[in-house]
């Protein structure tokens, strides 16, 4: 079984750093649903591309309140970091140093627009963004929806409910052995 996290929402809080540099808070509640950050908080699209492909934006994006926690819970498995660059051509580069900032190893990151091309049949995506969460599951793939406001995941309880996702996995791989 390999796991794969996402960065922006899972592990870095992309939602507190675009508050951070643009001064600009989301609507409470969050609109159920709605991910796109420029129509959650009601500005141009293209002005919010110029606000987060700015140097530094990526690098500069705090850790989710869970993070140390997830870190902990992927350990025993074989995991990395699967994450879309986005538009930003900063992000290439800063979200492995950010990793690197943070105590993990960007040998461990993967970049791809395309995370269904690692779906597989014991392979699961952690990730808060439904379009990825269905493209993965539509190409074989295993996947946890993590919770956030803007989708339909549950978020309570959220690591409990992501150790027993990957015990369960990893016990099904373990009888599709035999």
């Amino acid at each position: 079984m390999k796991i794969f996290l996402d960065m922006d929402g899972v592990l870095a809080d992309f939602d507190t750093g675009f508050q951070q540099v643009t001064d600009l808070k989301p609507p409470d509640p969050w609109p159920k649903g709605v991910r796109e950050t420029y129509l959650v908080y009601g500005v141009d699209e293209q002005w919010m591309w110029d606000q987060i492909c700015k140097a530094g934006f990526y690098f500069g994006l705090p850790e989710t309140p869970e993070f140390h926690e997830i870190m902990e819970a992927v350990e025993p498995y074989d995991w990395y970091i699967l994450s879309n660059p986005g538009e930003s051509l900063f992000a290439w580069s800063e979200k492995a140093e950010w990793l690197d900032a943070h105590g993990i190893s960007p040998k461990k990151l993967i970049l791809t627009k395309h995370k269904e091309f690692l779906a597989g049949t014991h392979n699961l995506l952690v990730d808060d963004y439904e379009t990825n969460i269905n493209s993965f599951r539509d190409a074989g793939g295993c996947v946890h929806l993590w919770g956030q406001p803007w989708n339909n995941g549950n978020e309570a309880n959220r690591i409990s409910r992501l150790k027993e996702h990957m015990f369960a996995i990893k016990k099904a791989e373990e009888y599709a052995s035999r």
